[in-house]
This record gives C-alpha cells, sequence and structure tokens, in this order.
C-alpha cells in the first residue's frame, strides 16, 4: 500500500487516511498527479532495506526521505538489536552477556536441525540394512552398520 507525505506538515498516511481527512471533498479512486497537487500531497515510493551495516544491527523502517532525484523514499535507520538495560531484580544486563546468549540459542537451534537431519539419515540406512538382511548380503550389512556407526557419533 502507498503511503503519501504532505511536505509542509510532514504527516504521513495511506491513501484511505487522507480520504478520512477529506471527507468533504470528491476525490476519484485513481490518484492522478493533479490530484496530489490539490491535496497537496507527495507519494512515497518503496526502497529496498539497506543491508545492516554490522553483526547484531537490525535495519527498521523510519520516515521518508527525499532521494537524489527528488521523489520521498522510504527511510531506513539502524538499530542495535541489544542495549545494556537492567532486568526486574536491578541486575546490569550487558549487550555482551546478550550476544551471548543469543549465540547460545542460534548454535542450539543449529545443533538441533543438524541432528534432524542425521536422524533422517539414520533411518534410511535402518531400511537399508533391512533390504540387505531380507536379501542375506552380508557385505551390504556390513557397509550400511559402518554408515550407521558414523552418523551415531555425529550426533550429539
Amino acid at each position: 500500500m502507498t503511503n503519501y507525505i504532505k511536505p509542509s506538515t510532514g504527516e504521513v498516511k495511506s491513501q484511505g487516511a487522507w480520504r478520512n481527512v477529506n471527507k468533504h471533498r470528491s476525490i476519484p479512486k485513481v490518484w492522478t498527479a493533479s490530484v496530489l497537487e490539490v491535496l497537496e500531497l507527495e507519494p512515497i515510493f518503496a526502497a529496498p532495506t539497506p543491508a545492516p551495516s554490522g553483526d547484531y544491527i537490525n535495519v527498521v523502517v523510519s520516515d521518508p526521505v527525499k532521494d537524489d532525484l527528488g521523489n520521498w523514499v522510504q527511510g531506513y535507520v539502524e538499530r542495535p538489536m541489544f542495549v545494556e538495560y537492567d532486568d526486574s531484580e536491578d541486575t546490569t544486563i550487558t549487550v555482551a552477556a546478550q550476544i551471548l546468549t543469543y549465540e547460545a540459542a542460534r548454535l542450539e537451534k543449529d545443533r538441533l536441525a543438524a541432528n534432524i537431519v542425521i536422524k533422517a539419515q539414520l533411518a534410511e540406512a535402518d531400511s537399508k540394512i533391512i533390504r540387505a538382511l531380507a536379501e542375506g548380503d552380508a557385505t551390504r550389512i556390513a557397509t550400511h552398520v559402518v554408515d550407521q556407526a558414523a552418523l551415531r557419533a555425529k550426533l550429539k
């Protein structure tokens, strides 16, 4: 949905919100340049979200800005993911402590995801052993048992 800015006040609203502000006017469904001129509005164009400049930085939407061509575009600013604060027990929670907690959770999530893949591979190895048993192929059974042991060693 496109938003519009009234440059004289800096107000930003959707088309519907500007219609509500201008209830006393008859406004066409399609807004042309002349409609925008009468309402003293300018469109705010979408802009790609920039990549953060570093680790533990979020890029968030901010007020619109003028680009090099003089068009209003969506603005973005960087915010740190973590800030120091005092918890309910007046203990200071540092940025470093928050980063450690975040990284530990991320590593645990990665480990759990890897274990899911390994368990799927184990199930496949089990079915290969069962098929080899049914066919009486001792060489294939031994190969699959070795594969299965290697997979079990990877599980943490």
